[in-house]
């Protein structure tokens, strides 16, 4: 028995200071639980690999995106769909179903305020079977309700006349 108590005192002070060795020490004071990594520093920023900005729900997001129907204006068929919204850039998407326009012609995307006053946001292009484009601004182009989309002849080019609609619509 005297052989084990030696034995086992000597066992235990192992454990109790490999106990203590295996404890980081963290000088920094932390605002996070004991479940995630993010730490305060000094200068009050917050970093770390679970730290994430707050983020929008879906019913917030939705709540910032507007739609539009187009359909066929002037004897043309197609039919699209077009969503704007804007939270620190002016994002407007456009999907379009047209057949392909004829030998010499494109299709350009217009939106339009009340007054009339229109402006350019680019050629659509073909993607697949449909129509598409993706245009983004720095300012809120709120005051465009309307979306068109012409056929343009490829003689004079985006010249910022609209030539033939052929879908148009209104944002919600």
């Amino acid at each position: 028995m005297k052989k084990i108590l030696p034995i086992i005192a000597s066992l235990t002070v192992l454990v109790f200071v490999g106990a203590l060795c295996s404890q980081p020490v963290d000088n920094q004071a932390t605002n996070a639980s004991p479940n995630n990594n993010v730490v305060q520093g000094e200068d009050g920023d917050l970093s770390g690999d679970s730290f994430k900005e707050p983020t929008k729900t879906q019913e917030e997001a939705a709540a910032l995106v507007q739609t539009a129907d187009l359909s066929g204006v002037q004897g043309f068929e197609g039919s699209g769909k077009a969503s704007r919204y804007f939270e620190n850039n002016y994002v407007l998407n456009i999907d379009a179903e047209l057949l392909d326009p004829p030998v010499g012609y494109f299709y350009e995307a217009w939106i339009q305020k009340s007054d009339g006053d229109h402006m350019s946001v680019g050629k659509i292009e073909k993607s697949g079977s449909a129509f598409m484009l993706e245009y983004n601004n720095d300012q809120d182009m709120d005051e465009y309700q309307t979306v068109i989309i012409s056929q343009e002849t490829e003689k004079s080019g985006q010249d910022g006349q609209m030539e033939t609609k052929v879908l148009e619509g209104t944002f919600n």
